[in-house]
């Protein structure tokens, strides 16, 4: 009964693979890494955006009833 083990080149073969592969995986992940940075920046920059915004939003509407109050309250007496 013999068994099928594999010689020292097999094993260099399948080496050299795994270890492209995972070189491979490692870039790939260090890619998504630094995509994953500049999502983040971009969502911090529209949180940012988005309260000016709203901020803004709130403010313009409260200016325009202040100054009916005052226009009007100053002109009735």
């Amino acid at each position: 009964m013999s068994t099928n083990v594999p010689n020292q080149s097999e094993w260099s073969a399948y080496e050299k693979l795994v270890m492209s592969k995972l070189d491979a995986l490692d870039r790939g992940l260090l890619d998504m890494q630094e995509q994953l940075v500049l999502v983040r920046v971009d969502v911090a920059t529209l949180k940012v955006k988005s309260g000016v915004w709203g901020a803004a939003a709130g403010l313009i509407p409260a200016a325009i009833t202040v100054a009916f109050v005052i226009l009007s309250g100053s002109g009735g007496t």
